[in-house]
């Protein structure tokens, strides 16, 4: 999840984001300059100091109470740091990326959501790097649950479905074994980081009306799928319904699944990458990263399917991410 709507100190997402000392890059450079290209001891660590307190104020923006450090003694944070180093030894562009652009993984209790990312921008407003925080309690979830939590959010009598209903991942290797959550929300919030840093789509410092009262367009493939950051091409009814983490699901299972349906048929995968075009991207790139295919069963029978990573568009996408990955060299360096 990268953003919300309102609070007392902060009028909108791009106000946070401009203001917040969280995400400045003079309270932070000094950090990335120790590094020296290496990924430091404590990169994964519990949630404190200023990405708390950007948590803390997000949540607030989006009504859910503010989110609490993760209690984790020493070797729980080493086993978190060694299966992340584990699932990057096949995606070494993103090792890279990550030690290059994002400050830190932190993990806390009650983030209102599953991931949450944070944007560090230079004194110009331009995107440097970024940092993630990830709920404890998702993160050690398999793939599969912690999705379909999420999907239940939207869903009236969501105790009342099927014990066969709901997404699942299908690859050539062990994708949803218990933990994979991890796994999904770091390609996923890494997505974030990288569409801000590198330009991908349009700046989270831009209001809603300052896009609109602009003559820009979205780049490639996404103009294909929306007419703004915000509406998707012609679509069908699920999206006015689509309030994710919400205590008050307005949505039918039948609902639902027609909406899922109509998704995998456009070419969404699934109904969080309708939320807006960010999330869109963040989602096609956590499918495409983990080369996996995403399954929905509706627990009468029917299922459907996408695999991002068949479609031309998308991969297309993912080789040129991957490659600017791959190349980046810190903070820096800027390539529009």
């Amino acid at each position: 999840m990268a953003f919300g709507c309102k609070s007392n100190e902060y009028t909108s997402l791009s106000d946070l984001l401009s203001r917040h000392p969280a995400n400045r890059l003079e309270n932070w450079q000094t950090q990335f300059q120790q590094r020296q290209g290496q990924w430091p001891q404590d990169f994964v660590q519990s949630g404190k100091g200023l990405p708390l307190e950007y948590a803390r104020d997000m949540n607030l923006m989006d009504g859910y109470p503010p989110p609490r450090p993760a209690r984790l003694a020493p070797w729980q944070l080493a086993e978190y740091r060694s299966s992340l180093l584990l699932a990057l030894e096949s995606k070494p562009e993103l090792r890279n990326f990550l030690t290059r652009r994002v400050a830190g993984i932190y993990l806390v209790e009650d983030l209102g959501s599953s991931g949450l990312t944070g944007f560090i921008y230079d004194s110009e407003g331009v995107a440097r790097a970024g940092f993630i925080l990830l709920d404890i309690h998702r993160v050690e979830l398999r793939a599969s649950e912690m999705i379909n939590l999420r999907e239940k959010t939207l869903i009236k009598n969501a105790e009342e479905l099927p014990a066969d209903w709901g997404y699942r991942l299908q690859c050539n290797y062990d994708c949803d074994a218990p933990g994979s959550a991890l796994n999904l929300l770091l390609f996923h919030e890494s997505a974030h980081v990288a569409s801000e840093v590198y330009r991908l789509l349009p700046s989270l410092l831009v209001s809603r009306k300052e896009y609109e009262a602009s003559s820009a367009s979205l780049p490639e493939p996404w103009n294909h799928y929306w007419s703004s950051p915000w509406e998707t091409r012609p679509f069908g009814e699920v999206r006015p319904i689509l309030q994710f983490y919400g205590d008050r699901p307005d949505s039918t299972s039948d609902k639902h699944q027609e909406g899922v349906r109509d998704s995998f048929k456009q070419g969404f995968p699934g109904t969080y990458s309708l939320l807006d075009v960010w999330e869109h991207m963040a989602e096609v790139t956590a499918y495409g990263m983990s080369d996996t295919v995403l399954v929905f069963s509706d627990g009468k029978g029917h299922s459907y399917s996408i695999s991002v990573s068949d479609r031309p568009d998308y991969a297309a996408f993912l080789r040129d991410l991957q490659k600017r990955m791959g190349e980046d060299s810190g903070i820096g360096e800027v390539k529009p």
